[in-house]
């Protein structure tokens, strides 16, 4: 990160703290001595101090509004007034709006202040920027650490056929139960009954939701599900590379399932064109392609991109299970939505005020998820477990780090890059959930239902009621999951989940910066506009401000001022629009003004690599002829990026 970028957090974080001065003009002082001081810090720290350190601190704040006291930490940036105290001596009067000079938290504690010091502590922490190859290394390294503890996959993950009837499965506590441990036997018994709760659980969930009344659709027919693929790369290709309809491979262990000359082209006439390259294809099982996405400096995402014709079958299998969730009167739908993210945002707000509910997240999440969760979980539904079986993508290939191996045998049931995993695990959680649920009411399996109103999950975000929590955590540690601590909230008025957090009652989130505006990458312009107007939504407009600064300098006369609301993009403003900056002219064809003004515009191109009956599967797939068939073209999107648009926009004058 350059000088530069160092500069535009400075000012960023100026204008973070002149909005804590316009809600209390006393601290005018102290705000001053505070700005000096992220001054002298950016010197030593560097970049580090915006993307780590704050950063770091901000996971501390978060835990200290839990317990509800501020404790000594010995993080950097913590050092107090003075002995006597524990508010640090940066942003002391902020910390003062929030914890009283003995460091307990103020029971009229300022919301205002608590979103101050996140967007303080938070704005830096999503900011994109390469890693360094250590850090690339040390998260491959976390990979292959996690994968080593996993129980290895039973003998059915290998199976090269898969039928309806295999029905041999170990319960969970036949796996995760260690009757070695001598010295505390009761703790093993009290084990053993918690995982065969959850057995139990999870058999009736999963016959229920996938049967019960809907018992003509309980065994999976890939005829009755629809087909499609995802938007995310495929192993065989980068940039560039495959129509992904295109299946140039076809995995052997799909057969038992999915037959190719069924569900791989559009019509088995194909097979017999020897122009035809669906006519040739390979029966050869392939890998996924292990990835490293953008996340912090401290390290990128791992992510998998699976084959395309496990993919592709991934998709059916999904489909299966969501239409099973949206039916009328399933329980389990009460808990998972897929479509809705902002259900559980909007319960960790309510849960911040009320403390009914605990919020939980977990380290790792999809990486701990193994087989034989799944197999335990799903083997209610023996069709539906053989399915996700055949469509399993069983080795990664590895190019990020030779120090690990190249070619990989999972003992995870998916990567993040399966189209199952999300669903798979979020599955699971609830199911977990709501065994904590049984178990802490003193209930049986037969009363699961009555709490899927209580709890909610989506992916590893968890939300339980606060009497389950304990529970909660003791049955995901029987089961090998870890807790991220910093992460989950039970005690206090903080809340988080899906990207919301709440305090008391109120919307906390903080606004993170991805990028400051550079003119040679319009992309970063637009980009830098759109989180100013979070900001400026938020009521932070000297944060606003300054962001928008970054703007300003390079193309200030091309961004139009528009109503908050209006669905117009440009600096967005609650009292109406400002156009009098921009260039005007009179368009003779069509008899109206127009202003020039920088306008988003996606840059796309589609792959070109058409092959005529991998078309014609995908128009199958998409069903253009339900909308507009004209607007419809074949082939995926290779890249799509924000590219540079001035152009003369028609706007309403005022």
């Amino acid at each position: 990160m350059s000088k530069r970028y160092v500069e535009q957090f400075l000012d960023l974080l100026s204008g973070v703290l002149k909005d804590a001065v316009s809600l209390d003009p006393r601290l005018s002082k102290g705000i001053q001595r505070d700005i000096t001081r992220l001054a002298t810090l950016s010197v030593e720290h560097g970049d580090a101090l915006f993307t780590v350190l704050l950063p770091d601190l901000g996971k501390a704040f978060l835990a200290m509004l839990d317990r509800g006291f501020l404790a000594r930490t010995g993080l950097p940036l913590t050092r107090s007034i003075n002995t006597r105290t524990t508010i640090p001596r940066l942003f002391a009067g902020l910390w003062l709006k929030v914890f009283d000079i003995n460091g307990c938290l103020r029971h009229d504690a300022d919301p205002n202040f608590v979103l101050l010091l996140r967007q303080i502590f938070e704005a830096g922490k999503k900011y994109e920027t390469s890693c360094s190859p250590k850090a690339v290394y040390q998260t491959v390294k976390g990979f292959y650490d996690v994968e080593s503890g996993l129980v290895p996959p039973s003998p059915f993950w290998d199976l090269d056929w898969y039928t309806s009837t295999h029905s041999e499965h170990r319960t969970l506590s036949d796996v995760y139960c260690d009757s070695g441990i001598l010295e505390r036997p009761n703790w093993v018994d009290q084990k053993r009954s918690m995982l065969d709760l959850c057995q139990r659980v999870a058999d009736r969930v999963v016959s229920d939701t996938f049967g019960g009344s809907w018992p003509e659709r309980a065994i999976f027919n890939p005829s009755d599900w629809t087909f499609r693929h995802g938007p995310g790369a495929t192993s065989e290709s980068k940039r560039g590379g495959m129509y992904k309809y295109t299946f140039r491979a076809w995995n052997p262990r799909l057969d038992s399932v999915w037959q190719y000359d069924e569900f791989g082209v559009p019509n088995s006439s194909v097979l017999a064109d020897p122009t035809a390259i669906e006519s040739s294809v390979q029966l050869i099982e392939l890998h996924s392609r292990l990835i490293a996405v953008p996340k912090t400096m401290k390290g990128p995402r791992l992510i998998a991109a699976e084959p395309s014709s496990n993919q592709w079958c991934q998709q059916n299998v999904l489909d299966y299970i969501c239409g099973h969730l949206r039916r009328p009167g399933t329980s389990l739908g009460k808990s998972i939505d897929f479509r809705r993210q902002d259900l559980s945002g909007a319960s960790a707000l309510s849960a911040s005020e009320s403390r009914s509910h605990a919020t939980i997240d977990l380290k790792d999440a999809s990486d701990r998820l193994s087989c034989w969760h799944v197999e335990a979980m799903f083997r209610g539904n023996i069709s539906l477990l053989n399915a996700m079986a055949a469509c399993r993508t069983r080795y990664i290939y590895n190019a990020l780090d030779r120090k690990h191996p190249k070619i990989h045998k999972l003992r995870k049931f998916a990567t993040m890059g399966s189209a199952l995993t999300f669903p798979i695990q979020s599955i699971v959680f609830c199911v977990i959930a709501l065994t904590a649920c049984c178990k802490a009411r003193g209930l049986d399996e037969r009363h699961w239902a009555s709490f899927c109103s209580e709890v909610r999950v989506f992916g590893d975000d968890i939300i339980i009621p606060e009497w389950a929590y304990e529970t909660m955590l003791e049955l995901l540690e029987h089961l090998r999951f870890k807790v991220n601590e910093s992460k989950s909230f039970a005690n206090g008025y903080f809340r988080e989940s899906c990207g919301v957090d709440g305090f008391r009652g109120y919307d906390v989130t903080p606004v993170k910066v991805k990028t400051f505006a550079e003119s040679d990458r319009p992309g970063s312009v637009i980009s830098a506009v759109d989180t100013a107007n979070l900001l400026h939504k938020k009521g932070l407009w000297y944060t606003a401000e300054a962001l928008r600064s970054s703007v300003d300098k390079l193309i200030s006369r091309l961004v139009p001022v528009v109503q908050t609301g209006s669905g117009l993009w440009g600096d967005e403003s609650f009292v109406g629009q400002k156009l009098d900056h921009l260039k005007r002219r009179w368009n003779n064809d069509l008899q109206r003004t127009e202003m020039r003004v920088f306008q988003p515009k996606a840059v796309c191109r589609r792959s070109s690599r058409f092959e005529s009956h991998a078309n014609l599967l995908q128009y199958f797939t998409e069903d253009p002829s339900s909308s507009d068939i004209s607007d419809w073209a074949s082939g995926y999107v290779d890249v799509a990026d924000a590219g540079r648009s001035r152009r003369w926009v028609a706007f309403q004058l005022p």
